[in-house]
C-alpha cells in the first residue's frame, strides 16, 4: 500500500484543504491529496480497497472540491480515484458545466436550509427502505 501511495503521489503537493463560500456558509472540503504534475492539478481519493467495477458513486463534495480547486488554482482539476491495494486508478473528473450546476445545488440547498425547508427527495437507493415509503409527501399516497 505504502508503494503505491508513493508512486500516486509523485507531484508537488498542494494544500488539501479548501475552502467556498456559498449564501453566506463557507463550506471546507478536504482531498487525500492534491498535486501538480506535468502542469495538470489532480485531486486524489485514495481508497484501501480495490475500486469499484461500475465506477465510484458520484458524490457532490467531489464536484464542489474541484470547483473549489479550480478557482483557488485558476486552473481546471481532474480528479482520480486510487487503490491503494492494487494501485489501479480511475478518473472521475466533472465536466466544468456541471461544477457549475453542483455549485448552484449546493446554494440552492442552503437557501432552502436557511428557509427551514427539508423538502423529501425521491432516490431509488434509500426509498424503498425508508419507513415512510408508502406515505411519502413527495408524491401523496401510494397504494
Amino acid at each position: 500500500m505504502l508503494v503505491n501511495a508513493g508512486a500516486a503521489m509523485s507531484g508537488q503537493a498542494l494544500a488539501t484543504e479548501r475552502r467556498l463560500t456559498i449564501e453566506g456558509v463557507t463550506i471546507t472540503a478536504r482531498a487525500d491529496h492534491i498535486q501538480k504534475a506535468s502542469g495538470s492539478i489532480v485531486i486524489q481519493r485514495m481508497k484501501a480497497g480495490r475500486l469499484a467495477k461500475s465506477g465510484e458513486t458520484p458524490k457532490a463534495r467531489y464536484a464542489l472540491l474541484q470547483a473549489m480547486v479550480k478557482r483557488d488554482e485558476g486552473v481546471a482539476a481532474s480528479f482520480l480515484h486510487i487503490s491503494l491495494l492494487d494501485g489501479s486508478q480511475k478518473n472521475a473528473t466533472v465536466a466544468a458545466g456541471k461544477l457549475t450546476e453542483a455549485v448552484d445545488e449546493a446554494a440552492a440547498a442552503l437557501s432552502d436550509i436557511a428557509a427551514g425547508r427539508f423538502d423529501p427527495k425521491r432516490n431509488g437507493r434509500t426509498c424503498p427502505t425508508c419507513p415512510f415509503f408508502f406515505i411519502c409527501p413527495t408524491d401523496g399516497l401510494r397504494v
